[in-house]
């Protein structure tokens, strides 16, 4: 964050596939991310993925990020302050490159 985004412009390790994935077709060697961060409100946020360089056809790339927003309590316009009843949100995207 504090180059303002400019990490797009220099992406050149398994991190690429998140920022500029054009970046791992330099990579000399195999390498794995692993990415966990906390954010507010219960938010969790992690990402995976691994690069490998194959000779003959380029540098193969694979991701996974999922975000969890952990667990709300359902509250309607009759119950403003909660129906007693749980849920959750979860996203995911895998990647291939």
């Amino acid at each position: 964050m504090g180059m303002g985004g400019a990490f797009v412009a220099v992406a050149n390790d398994a991190s690429a596939m998140f920022w500029n994935v054009a970046g791992i077709a330099q990579l000399p060697k195999n390498e794995i991310i692993f990415n966990h961060s906390n954010w507010l409100a219960d938010i969790n946020y992690e990402y995976a993925g691994i690069t490998m360089p194959i000779s003959t056809i380029g540098t193969l790339g694979v991701n996974f990020t999922f975000l969890n927003m952990g667990d709300f309590e359902q509250t309607t316009e009759y119950q403003p302050e909660g129906t007693g009843i749980n849920f959750n949100a979860n996203s995911f995207a895998i990647g291939l490159s």
